[in-house]
């Protein structure tokens, strides 16, 4: 990702507000404990799943895992929130220490490398949250794999689903 494509991202950042618009689609998309985790997550994590959720609706996806995936991918950082910078912290230190920042993510999510973890653990913790309010094992992989390569034994068709989910992710 370029360094224009990262600065878009910091300011959407910065700027996210909740909109009423996005209500609207996220209590039809979502059931009600669905919605309560939607907004435990910060402006900006909502900001940014409902443009996943835009990108994937207007290249004419209607799976309903896929499009719940897409509003709830990042509810695991919901139980850690981040800062700005601390969220700019794991974008640069990720480009020039990649695999220190995957060491610094094995750990807890308290102090100076809680960043780090966050950003490697969150989609497991949002799985967990998804699944203890019901969501579908398609749903709960989805989010649990948003990140990285999933297991061969996950089945073709959510292994493509999550490839678009992760490609629309990748663009927003």
């Amino acid at each position: 990702m370029g360094m224009s494509y990262r600065a878009g991202q910091f300011l959407h950042l910065l700027t996210a507000k909740r909109k009423r618009e996005h209500r609207r689609f996220v209590y039809e998309i979502l059931d009600s404990s669905m919605v309560a985790l939607f907004f435990r997550m910060s402006d900006s994590d909502q900001s940014h799943s409902v443009r996943v959720f835009q990108t994937l609706v207007d290249q004419g996806e209607e799976g309903d895992d896929l499009l719940r995936a897409a509003l709830l991918h990042d509810v695991g950082k919901s139980l850690h929130p981040l800062r700005a910078w601390e969220r700019s912290l794991v974008v640069v230190t990720n480009r020039i220490l990649p695999n220190q920042v995957l060491k610094w993510g094995q750990d807890e999510p308290y102090g100076w490398r809680k960043p780090f973890v966050v950003a490697l653990q969150h989609p497991e913790w949002g799985a967990a949250l998804v699944q203890q309010e019901g969501g579908s094992e398609t749903l709960v992989t989805l989010i649990r794999y948003h990140q990285e390569h999933a297991p061969p034994n996950i089945g073709k068709d959510v292994q493509e689903l999550l490839e678009r989910l992760q490609t629309a992710d990748g663009m927003n």
